[in-house]
């Protein structure tokens, strides 16, 4: 048994919070079969790092090596909190 076995009744509890916002805001998924380890998040990353940083064109959320960094502009809440943080540099 795995942390994750812990995850899908929690998970629901912050679905039904979540629910009147717009689904551009969050994200719920569930990796069937897959435990929580480094191996499956490295399977898996892009795709929280996509949505949290604004990555919109049509891609498979498949892989890390085709995660264009280049093309990455935050936006939203991390935009904002980047400036902040930038703004006393």
């Amino acid at each position: 048994m795995t942390l994750d076995t812990l995850y899908p009744p929690l998970q629901k509890k912050i679905d039904d919070v979540m629910k009147d916002y717009p689904v551009s805001l969050w994200m719920s998924l569930n990796f069937k079969d897959k435990d929580h380890s480094e191996k499956a998040w490295k399977e898996r990353i892009n795709i929280p790092l996509k949505f949290l940083l604004g990555y919109k064109q049509n891609r498979k959320l498949n892989s890390l090596q085709t995660f264009p960094f280049g093309s990455i502009k935050p936006t939203g809440w991390l935009k904002t909190q980047m400036q902040k943080d930038m703004k006393d540099l």
